[in-house]
């Protein structure tokens, strides 16, 4: 599993010893490495050559309606939009074609830490 973010390396230093998260993914690419957001198709493109990836086989989980979207352009099959990203604000109203969800029940019989071998 790969995080993909527009967090700098800074915001990241601060923010994943506080989550946990690390313990869940093989790998971390920041927009701020490849120079580019994931707003944008250039992100993709270069995502992609730093960490293969099958568009029609991947899971994009995001919470911005803008880089979902840019996602799906470039061909991301599977998308999911976090409703509620900040538990202290009020969740995003959706529409029946929306791919909103709870932050919480966004995918927990996928997400398991990794184990060392």
């Amino acid at each position: 599993m790969v995080l993909a973010t527009n967090a700098d390396r800074e915001s990241l230093a601060l923010k994943l010893p506080l989550t946990g998260l690390e313990d869940y993914l093989d790998a971390i690419v920041s927009s701020a490495d490849l120079g580019v957001p994931k707003e944008e198709q250039g992100f993709w493109f270069a995502l992609q050559e730093t960490e293969p990836f099958d568009p029609a086989r991947t899971l994009f989980i995001d919470d911005n309606p803008s880089v979902l979207e840019s996602a799906r352009e470039f061909g991301i099959r599977h998308l999911l939009g976090i409703r509620q990203p900040d538990s202290q604000r009020p969740a995003r109203s959706s529409s029946p074609s929306s791919p909103w969800t709870g932050s919480r029940r966004c995918c927990p019989r996928i997400c398991h830490p990794r184990r060392s071998p």
